[in-house]
């Protein structure tokens, strides 16, 4: 599958930067987890939790759909 050329992008109130998105591709092609476990991995590799110290669920969600929908994962 061809993604699009890697750039900062800033989504769910995060900015994500070029070897961020390339990490996350790399988690999506050699991990083979189910969307929940994706997301849970992913907010963990960014440390992306809530002052609680939860974990980012719906924002990380929010972001991954729109990298997709960009072409970049």
């Amino acid at each position: 599958m061809k993604r699009s050329k890697l750039t900062h992008h800033f989504l769910s109130g995060r900015e994500f930067t070029a070897q961020e998105i390339q990490d996350i591709q790399e988690t999506i092609d050699w991990c083979g987890l189910n969307w929940h476990e994706l997301v849970q991995t992913i907010c963990e590799h960014l440390d992306w939790v809530t002052p609680a110290g939860q974990y980012k669920v719906t924002s990380c969600t929010k972001a991954l759909r729109v990298l997709e929908a960009k072409g970049l994962l």
